[in-house]
């Protein structure tokens, strides 16, 4: 006798196919559940992205203005202070982040953006440092000048200059309705009062002797295959923790360049306005060197440019270029303000000066500079040149190669802006 009905196997197939229908419809809800999620986090993923990109040209924008509103500041015929920068960047900086060292005439804030897409929000943020330079990086007074402020191993003609500081002239001397508060100095003049002869440099040589030092010292970045950062075109901030060879690059407006160690750049650099390259240790630029706005290069050694250094700039908006540590070039055409330590040029040095400079400079070749043609302009420091020295100062040129007029100046000689991460 059948112990089991069928009308009892027939309630197990049916209690079976009910477990299995709901567990079929649980494992399609939690896959359906899965699939929901994975294109909500697909959508905040993407706006997420969409919003930092939005903060970032926010941003951008911001302190781009902030720059123009700071740089305008030197315009004013009233003395800048550390307060007329707090005025002009008020409406743009964190108010809490604000912070003004009145020693080091410098002021650092914070400014922040936010970016934002479907019901995300990005704050992105840079660091601000401004400083009023009114003693500019350069070169000290009373050293390898001997108490000249210009000299010329070949022929002078100085054309509505003043030279506060003696010349000399191994040729003929041209005065050309110049003053000169010093001792006109020539093999036929000899100098008076316990000024002595000038000595004279090899600075073509100097330039090799170096060039023989780097090919030891930088041998392996200089045999090193180059890298790139990002593209050619470098529009972020980038830092390299060690020594590092670089292909040709541009640094776009405001952006920085920074090695910890030798940099070699294997090509050509340009700099945008308000960008600044830096190294603790060499920086070795195996081509030219364009400066194409007011830029800063900082090096803890010496900077070597195998090739010309170009500032491009014109009447109404001169460059104004700062650059620390020694410098090697081949040539170089100054176009606007400068402010340096010791500049050895191999060939020849071009170009106009406007405002206030700060340089020394000797060259292989000839020199001439003239005076902008607008305000009066200056430079503190001393030329120097193997060849012909010309300038065209036309009443608006003066080289301060003495200790003369040291007093402390009413205006900063530059307002430095930089921007960093926090």
């Amino acid at each position: 006798m059948d112990r089991f009905p069928r009308s009892t196997e027939r309630g197990y197939a049916l209690v079976s196919v009910l477990l299995l229908t709901v567990l079929l419809f649980l494992l399609g809800t939690l896959v359906l559940r899965s699939i929901v999620n994975s294109q909500g986090m697909v959508n905040i993923s993407g706006d997420i992205v969409t919003a930092q990109a939005d903060g970032e040209t926010k941003l951008m924008l911001k302190l781009s203005d902030l720059r123009v509103q700071i740089m305008n500041l030197q315009d004013q015929e009233n003395r800048v202070t550390l307060e007329h920068v707090r005025e002009a960047a008020d409406s743009y900086v964190d108010s809490d982040s604000v912070m003004m060292d009145e020693e080091s005439q410098r002021y650092t804030a914070v400014v922040s953006a936010q970016g934002r897409s479907g019901k995300i929000t990005q704050t992105v943020q840079r660091r601000v440092e401004i400083t009023l330079d009114y003693d500019p990086t350069g070169p000290s007074e009373g050293e390898d000048n001997n108490g000249y402020a210009v000299v010329s191993q070949g022929s002078m003609d100085m054309n509505g200059t003043v030279i506060e500081g003696s010349v000399y002239a191994g040729g003929a001397l041209a005065n050309n309705q110049s003053t000169v508060n010093g001792q006109k100095v020539t093999p036929v003049t000899p100098p008076m009062d316990g000024l002595s002869l000038p000595a004279r440099m090899e600075v073509a040589s100097l330039v090799s002797e170096l060039d023989k030092q780097l090919s030891q010292s930088l041998s392996d970045l200089l045999h090193h295959s180059p890298t790139q950062p990002v593209n050619f075109e470098v529009s972020r901030n980038e830092h390299y923790p060690g020594s590092t060879t670089l292909r040709s690059l541009k640094l776009m407006d405001g952006k920085s360049l920074e090695v910890d160690g030798d940099l070699v750049i294997q090509g050509e650099l340009t700099m945008q306005p308000g960008s600044s390259l830096s190294a603790s240790g060499h920086i070795y630029i195996n081509g030219n060197l364009m400066l194409n706005g007011s830029a800063e290069i900082h090096s803890g050694a010496s900077i070597r440019v195998n090739g010309s250094i170009n500032m491009n700039g014109n009447g109404s908006t001169p460059n104004k270029a700062v650059i620390e540590g020694d410098l090697y070039t081949n040539q170089i055409n100054i176009n606007g303000t400068l402010t340096a330590g010791r500049i050895y040029v191999k060939s020849e040095v071009n170009g106009t000066l406007y405002n206030r400079s700060q340089f020394r400079i000797y060259a292989a070749g000839s020199v001439a500079l003239n005076a902008g043609s607008f305000n009066s302009s200056s430079l503190l420091g001393y030329i120097y040149s193997n060849g012909s020295i010309h300038l065209n100062g036309n009443g608006k040129l003066t080289i301060e190669g003495t200790e003369i007029n040291k007093q402390s100046p009413k205006q900063p000689a530059d307002i430095v802006f930089i921007e960093g991460s926090l």
